[in-house]
């Protein structure tokens, strides 16, 4: 948003600047010292005059009263003026802009460290959730294991004790025969 205002004043003041300093051309060249009012030279033949060379001398002379060159003096005034104003105008919207994108700035500051905040403490919810879980899940296989070795130790218990029997039944009848 910022960018987009300072381009468009950027682009409005080089206008200005163009417009005002074409005016300023124009005054210069269309002051009273310059066009003289061609009142000494309006009768007088100028020999080899390059303003128009398909005449003979001077070109037609130019009728402007000092009351119209006033009149567009002060229309150049006027236009200035106006430009001036639209570019005090344009600066004062751009700092009011510039302000409320401060103030949005520093309001969005908060808004993230909030973000921030809430983000981390599901994070560690959703942690200790998964350590909970984990833990009720390798207690639950622990007790799994227990199991099966309890399982284990008593079939090996029981047969030991087969083992046992059996190798006293053989000794038994081995000594038995004998005799």
């Amino acid at each position: 948003m910022r960018d987009t205002a300072y381009q468009a004043l950027l682009s409005q003041l080089t206008a200005s600047a163009n417009d005002i300093s074409g005016q300023w051309l124009d005054l210069e060249v269309n002051t009273p010292e310059l066009l003289n009012l061609q009142s000494s030279h309006a009768n007088s033949p100028r020999e080899g005059s390059d303003d128009n060379p398909g005449q003979d001398g001077d070109t037609e002379a130019m009728n402007i009263t000092r009351e119209e060159i006033d009149a567009k003096l002060q229309l150049i005034e006027e236009r200035l003026d106006r430009k001036v104003s639209d570019i005090a105008t344009s600066v004062n919207e751009l700092k009011a802009s510039n302000e409320r994108t401060v103030i949005a700035l520093q309001n969005a500051k908060w808004w993230a460290i909030g973000t921030a905040i809430a983000v981390l403490a599901i994070f560690m919810g959703t942690l200790q959730w998964g350590l909970s879980a984990q833990k009720e899940e390798n207690a639950r296989f622990s007790g799994y294991i227990r199991d099966d070795i309890k399982s284990i130790g008593s079939d090996v218990r029981d047969i030991s004790k087969a083992v046992l029997e059996l190798r006293v039944k053989s000794e038994a009848e081995q000594g038995s025969p004998g005799k």
